[in-house]
């Protein structure tokens, strides 16, 4: 369906406008638009004209500022691994290709045009008067790391690129009749009746004859073969050997508690509550009466409508009200003090102190155990990597394993035969080796050599010497001829319940009821909910991609069977319930979304191949990292 729609899009018309499109860049040039990359090496050639690492490094420093700002752990260099860097660097690519466009086809815009864009932008304006906030405008550039002139080119960039895919917008509307068809296609539902035949696994089948087992032996030799399999000696250092000689001294837990006893400090909190007014003059009014005597409450409720619990704003430390403009007033205020009226954007306010919280401090003795074991712990990480150091040196100056073992006080450990999962000859789990990446450097060693030092994610250290390795070998068919046996006369059973569905299929497709063969099997037959292609409202486990396939292959009263993990499942098409009028809008959008998509796809290629977009590699990995 979709390949229709895109043998469409690549019609006369619109090849002619990329044709034209085309010729015009190659007569224009890129000289004119690509503008100044900055300082630093040479990473793309486009045409006349270069990106360099330096505006790669900065965009790239954006995209990973912007993962890190939603919680993300992402460090530069794991971006970089990831291909953001790849993907920031076609980004600029790609907009630069659009500004030729624009700009070749006379796409000018005025500076008002960018303003009244950004103050129409929904996420400058203030969320309680609608209008442009320009705090607010300020306050998600500098999150986000952008300067305004930054954003200014970005956003006229970007109003460019819009224009260019207006322009293209002709050649994406669908027609009528295929809208209309692929709503029907998308949204006709069936219902079918199902039946499970599952497999009997009390069914006597028999046993295989020496011949048939000796046969599967061979025929089947990869599941009966043994994986290979290493032996290991391995020294691991552990936080508690590092432990065995970490002492700490009362002193240094009482300078720990002195050096961070901001952390153990709750500073004062004063109680805040407001009275919130929509003007100056009921404000003032509200005041008056306080000064006569009236209680805050009782002038809250008469003036502002606020009930008791409304009034409450919240406890706030020295200097931290949350508006900026009102922290001297809050700040000055004593226990039982009321503001006078004060202005914001938020309308006028009558502040109250209504308590101190005092200031708290956690007393020595109830974090002295927690210091002590913290500061262990970090003497613990220090002097483990010591060790390793020291045990990498052994090791580098000819030393056995059992010698530098013996130097850094471990012992040596061995891994018995394993294999690359971690199980042993009884194909369970070894308990005890280290996590993280041993297995996999014991299984990249050569028998014999010994692997590069690792860690675990435990922050324990490792180092493996391979002893010996097992070949991967066919076991011997006395080993394996119980289970031989086992899995024919599953395959046997499996048979069985197939040759009972394909029967029950048979008596389906000469004008059978589904529901009346299966309760004469002895067997469940019940009626799906009506599901879709893709398999929308069926809520039943029976119903699998390639059942929901077959099923709309076939005609009511017909039978389609698949195969699943316990059984076969037989259904018997019931009715056929065509898609309804419906407003197909949103389809139109689809596809109009699709068919602009790969116009402006061709439109990328197009511009890459005309202007010869070269990219070096060498500078592409020598680009600076964002600290």
């Amino acid at each position: 369906m979709l390949q229709i729609i895109r043998t469409a899009s690549s019609g006369v018309i619109a090849k002619a406008f990329l044709i034209l499109l085309i010729v015009g860049f190659a007569g224009w040039g890129v000289q004119g638009y690509l503008g100044q990359s900055g300082q630093g090496e040479v990473v793309v050639t486009i045409g006349g004209d270069t990106i360099k690492t330096t505006e790669l490094a900065v965009a790239f420093g954006r995209d990973v500022r912007r993962f890190q700002a939603q919680g993300s752990d992402l460090t530069a260099e794991q971006a970089r691994n990831l291909g953001l860097m790849n993907l920031a660097l076609d980004r600029l690519i790609t907009g630069r290709m659009y500004d030729a466009a624009a700009d070749w086809l006379g796409m000018g815009l005025a500076n008002k045009d960018i303003a009244a864009a950004i103050r129409a932008e929904p996420a400058f304006r203030d969320d309680d008067t609608g209008a442009f906030s320009r705090p607010r405008f300020e306050s998600i550039m500098r999150n986000s790391g952008l300067s305004e002139q930054q954003y200014t080119i970005d956003l006229r960039r970007d109003m460019y690129r819009r224009e260019v895919i207006n322009s293209l917008a002709f050649t994406a509307g669908a027609p009528l009749v295929l809208e209309k068809k692929l709503h029907l296609y998308r949204n006709e539902n069936r219902i079918a009746t199902l039946s499970v035949v599952p497999v009997d696994e009390t069914l006597d089948v028999g046993a295989p004859d020496e011949a048939t087992i000796s046969e599967s032996h061979q025929s089947q030799a990869e599941r009966y073969t043994a994986p290979e399999r290493r032996n290991a000696s391995y020294l691991l250092l552990t936080a508690d050997d590092a432990m065995r000689d970490v002492t700490v001294t009362e002193e240094q837990v009482s300078k720990a508690y002195e050096n961070n006893l901001g952390n153990y400090t709750t500073p004062e909190k004063k109680s805040i509550q407001q009275i919130l007014f929509g003007d100056e003059e009921s404000a003032r009014k509200a005041a008056g009466m306080i000064g006569e005597g009236r209680t805050f409450e009782t002038v809250a409720k008469e003036i502002a409508g606020m009930e008791a619990d409304a009034l409450e704003f919240g406890e706030f430390g020295v200097g931290g009200f949350p508006i900026p403009s009102l922290v001297s007033v809050i700040d000055a205020l004593k226990e039982g003090g009321i503001s006078e009226p004060v202005s914001t954007d938020f309308g006028w306010h009558i502040f109250r102190v209504d308590g101190v919280l005092p200031e708290t401090v956690v007393p020595y003795e109830d974090v002295r155990a927690s210091i002590e074991d913290q500061l262990k712990k970090e003497q613990a990480s220090e002097l483990l990597y010591n060790i390793s150091t020291t045990l990498e040196d052994e090791l580098a100056g000819g030393a056995t394993l059992e010698e530098a073992a013996s130097a850094v006080n471990v012992v040596v450990l061995k891994s018995g035969l394993i294999d690359i999962e971690g199980a042993g000859v009884d194909d369970e789990p070894v308990p005890g080796l280290p996590g993280g990446e041993f297995i996999s450097s014991v299984f990249v060693t050569q028998t014999g050599e010994q692997s590069a030092l690792g860690q675990s994610p435990e922050g324990s250290y490792f180092i493996a010497r391979v002893d010996e390795t097992v070949p991967s070998a066919l076991r011997p068919i006395e080993e394996v001829k119980d289970e031989i046996i086992a899995d024919w006369q599953a395959g046997k059973q499996r048979e069985a319940a197939e040759a009972r569905a394909l029967a029950i299929v048979e008596k389906v497709e000469i004008g059978g009821s589904l529901v009346e063969i299966a309760t004469a099997e002895g067997l469940e037959a019940n009626d799906s909910n009506p599901f879709n292609r893709r398999g929308e409202g069926a809520n039943s486990r029976l119903v699998t991609p390639l059942l929901v396939s077959d099923v709309f292959k076939i005609q009511p009263g017909q039978a389609a069977m698949v195969e699943t993990g316990d059984g076969f499942v037989v259904a018997q098409l019931k009715s056929i319930k065509s898609a309804g009028p419906s407003d197909t809008k949103d389809l139109a959008t689809l596809l109009g979304n699709q068919i602009t998509g790969d116009i402006l796809r061709q439109l990328d290629d197009a511009l890459r191949q005309e202007f010869k977009v070269d990219i070096d590699q060498a500078a592409l990995a020598r680009t600076p990292l964002p600290r």
